[in-house]
């Protein structure tokens, strides 16, 4: 037996970083049609984590061709994914900004079908005698 120390057991992934791993997965192989399926927290998540390996990443003159490749790599997907969220989040604003739309224009056709046939209620008046 060696008395040197022994291999613990490899920690165990998060339920977290197994979905991180699994969307960028799907980026990796789909790009930003794979990621249609995800919600939008999931997308600004795997965002986040490739902003934050960036920033970690080692940059500067005395780093290596491979990992200034790698470090490009990332900025282009941070930007991507940047223009995926956006779109995202413009699309939503749209689709939210229509229905609103659509819900001022009933309720403008029932004010003026509702204003021929609707006599005043007695006693709702504000021209009470008290």
């Amino acid at each position: 037996m060696a008395d040197g120390p022994r291999p613990g057991p490899e920690p165990q992934a998060s339920a977290l970083e197994i979905r991180l791993r699994a969307i960028d997965a799907v980026y990796r192989r789909y790009g930003r049609e794979g990621l249609k399926d995800y919600p939008l927290c999931d997308v600004t998540m795997l965002l986040a984590s490739k902003r934050m390996e960036l920033r970690d990443a080692p940059a500067g003159r005395e780093v290596g061709e491979t990992q200034k490749a790698a470090n490009r790599l990332l900025e282009l997907e941070i930007r991507e994914l940047s223009g995926h969220v956006d779109a995202l989040l413009s699309g939503a604003g749209l689709s939210t900004l229509h229905r609103a739309e659509s819900r001022l224009h009933v309720r403008a056709n029932r004010r003026e079908a509702g204003s021929d046939q609707r006599t005043p209620k007695p006693g709702r008046g504000l021209d009470r005698e008290g």
